[in-house]
C-alpha cells in the first residue's frame, strides 16, 4: 500500500516538473513526512483563494508505514484548514509562501489490536479535534516546505497511547489536542 502512495506522489511530481513554468502557482500538493514513520500516509491539497488566504484538505490512510506499537491500526484520517498568511511575510508573486495562522479541524477513525487480560481484542477509536496552528511555508519554484505546530480541544474515544494519527493528547484523560508536522511537496 505504501508503494502505491509513493508511486502516486512520484507520478504527480513528474507531471509538475514537465509542466513547470514561470507563472504564479496557486496550488500545492504535499505529503506529511512524519506520518509514514508513525503508521499513516497523508496527502494534502492546498488552494490559494484570496490574497493572503488559502484552504487545505488532507486525506490519509491509517495503517500504512511504520507501526512502532505493533497494534496494526487500520482506518482513515482527514483534516481541513483555512490559512491566513501574516501580512509581513506574504508575497504577491507567491501567494502560498510565508508565515501563517490556521484553524484546523481533524478527524480520525481507526481500529487497532490491544491486549486485555492476555487476550487480543480489536478496538475502534474515533476522535475529532479543533486546533489553532501557526506555521511557516516556503515555496521555491516548484518545491514546498511546510512546518506547523498547534493546540486545541478534542472529543471522542480515548486511546491509552494518546496518539490519534493526526494529533496527540497530553494524557489518556485529557481533551487537549496537540499537533505538529513537516510537509514536503510541490507547487502546481
Amino acid at each position: 500500500m505504501m508503494k502505491r502512495y509513493l508511486l502516486l506522489f512520484v507520478l504527480s511530481f513528474s507531471v509538475v516538473m514537465a509542466s513547470a513554468s514561470g507563472s504564479v502557482k496557486k496550488n500545492n500538493l504535499k505529503t506529511t513526512v512524519l506520518s509514514y514513520i508513525t503508521g499513516s500516509a497523508k496527502i494534502t491539497y492546498e488552494r490559494a483563494l484570496f490574497e493572503g488566504q488559502s484552504v487545505e484538505f488532507t486525506a490519509g490512510r491509517i495503517g500504512v508505514g511504520g507501526d512502532a506499537k505493533h497494534n496494526n491500526p487500520k482506518g482513515v484520517t482527514t483534516r481541513v484548514a483555512y490559512k491566513w498568511m501574516f501580512p509581513f511575510s506574504y508575497k504577491k508573486n507567491n501567494p502560498l509562501d510565508g508565515f501563517y495562522l490556521k484553524p484546523e479541524l481533524a478527524y480520525s477513525r481507526y481500529s487497532h489490536e490491544h491486549t486485555v487480560e492476555n487476550a487480543l481484542n480489536q478496538k475502534t477509536i474515533w476522535r475529532t479535534a479543533l486546533m489553532a496552528c501557526v506555521g511557516w511555508q516556503c515555496v521555491k519554484d516548484w518545491f514546498v516546505f511546510d512546518f506547523y505546530i498547534g493546540a486545541g480541544g478534542a472529543v471522542g474515544d480515548k486511546c491509552p497511547d494518546n496518539y490519534y494519527h493526526g494529533f496527540i493528547g497530553i494524557n489518556p484523560e485529557s481533551n487537549t489536542a496537540l499537533t505538529f508536522g513537516l510537509k514536503l511537496g510541490f507547487a502546481i
